[in-house]
């Protein structure tokens, strides 16, 4: 399977001494040193707006997968072996490249990555 790495955000309000909008820095977790700033006149209406934003994003990616998920199924019960299977004898050259098996090949690798997409969103969170 495939390994993911994790990373933790947090938000923390840094303060300027003259009366500029606050700035809200997200920071990446411990093997991360990137960093997001959102500048903000209204920090609790930012934090609203970039949990809304978080949650549209996890529901998109929910749905996407429950298709992907079901397509992937058909592909396994037509041809009667699992994508861990089929993956290993495509790259293998066991199984000719087809429209269909480049699908198939395509559907499990978007599956993967909206899996990694919806773990980063889950972890996400905003503290101001």
């Amino acid at each position: 399977m495939n390994t993911v790495e994790t990373t933790t955000y947090e938000v923390e309000e840094t303060v300027s001494l003259q009366s500029a909008p606050q700035s809200y820095k997200v920071a990446g977790g411990e093997s991360s040193k990137e960093t997001l700033t959102v500048l903000s006149s209204d920090a609790r209406a930012m934090q609203s707006l970039v949990a809304c934003a978080i949650e549209r994003n996890i529901e998109q990616a929910l749905d996407s997968i429950k298709v992907l998920k079901q397509e992937i199924q058909t592909f396994e019960t037509k041809y009667g072996i699992s994508s861990a299977e089929f993956l290993r004898r495509y790259r293998e050259d066991e199984i000719p490249e087809t429209l269909e098996t480049i699908d198939w090949c395509f559907s499990w690798r978007q599956y993967e990555y909206l899996c990694q997409r919806l773990r980063f969103l889950r972890e996400a969170s905003l503290e101001i």
